[in-house]
């Protein structure tokens, strides 16, 4: 799990990321993201109950998005904010290294990297 000081908080930052940051919408994914006024990369993931009614399935997939962008892109400093939008249950069943490369690709498409 993400340290807090590495998770977005609030709904008005919700709100104002979703409204004036980018979008890149990926197969069962998306990525909201703009650029962070501290250094600091800060991450969260929306798995809504019309995704998945069951809340094991819900707070699996958002384990499973943290931890990518943990081991992944925290140690970078990116210096940005990331929303990751999960819209499909399948991301459950589907294997750690296929999930990383689709997050990957997201991250790539909006040129973070």
């Amino acid at each position: 799990m993400l340290a807090s000081i590495n998770r977005i908080h609030g709904r008005g930052v919700f709100k104002k990321l979703l409204r004036e940051g980018k979008m890149i919408r990926g197969e069962q994914i998306s990525l909201n993201y703009s650029k962070s006024r501290s250094n600091r990369l800060k991450s969260a993931v929306v798995v809504s109950k019309k995704t998945s009614k069951s809340a094991v399935k819900r707070n699996r997939i958002r384990r499973r998005v943290y931890e990518i962008v943990r081991k992944e892109y925290l140690p970078k400093n990116l210096g940005y904010n990331l929303i990751f939008l999960v819209f499909s249950e399948d991301i459950v069943n589907i294997p750690h290294e296929e999930l990383v490369r689709r997050i990957d690709s997201l991250i790539k498409k909006a040129n973070i990297l």
